[in-house]
């Protein structure tokens, strides 16, 4: 398993430390569970979705991992916690089959394509009006990531944060 992919633990310190122990997380992307384990530790409520499926992209890090050796240990991790619900599939079958309507808090660490960010980010409706979105791989290494922060969340949502790669931003509007 590739380690180089979980968040840094300065990373998943913000995200605990910016959520509520109450809070409900969709969690997009879980890779071997790392941000998973720790917001369920806090107590929050976690509908984690990924679908393990084979990486074709040769500059991502996970590129030639067999993503059912991750998803084994995935699901090792997280069979003691109740407060887990996992998802086998993608992004956007789990929109149509999550059992919350709105949820405090989003982290969006999926699929790094723009056309799996054009899915990932109806999630953002699924927000409360004070949400936070998590996004992880903020990074030029990932230009459909940055190109979506840069548009589409800065400038119209508040920034609480940046720590390497992550960016968190709550959901109220930026006012002009």
């Amino acid at each position: 398993m590739n380690t180089g992919v979980e968040m840094l633990d300065s990373q998943v310190k913000c995200i605990i430390n910016a959520l509520s122990p109450t809070a409900r997380v969709v969690e997009i992307g879980a890779y071997a569970g790392k941000l998973t384990i720790a917001m369920a530790k806090k107590g929050c409520r976690v509908f984690s979705v990924d679908p393990y499926l084979p990486c074709h992209d040769k500059t991502d890090m996970t590129f030639g991992e067999n993503m059912q050796d991750v998803k084994k240990i995935f699901l090792e991790k997280i069979s003691e916690y109740k407060n887990i619900e996992y998802f086998c599939g993608t992004s956007a079958c789990a929109l149509t089959s999550c059992d919350y309507l709105v949820y405090d808090a989003i982290v969006l660490d999926g699929d790094h394509s723009a056309k799996g960010i054009a899915i990932d980010k109806a999630w953002i409706e699924r927000l409360n009006k004070d949400g936070l979105i998590i996004i992880h791989d903020y990074a030029d290494f990932f230009p459909a990531i940055q190109k979506f922060v840069d548009t589409e969340l800065k400038g119209k949502y508040q920034e609480l944060l940046q720590e390497s790669s992550l960016i968190i931003f709550h959901k109220t509007e930026v006012e002009k």
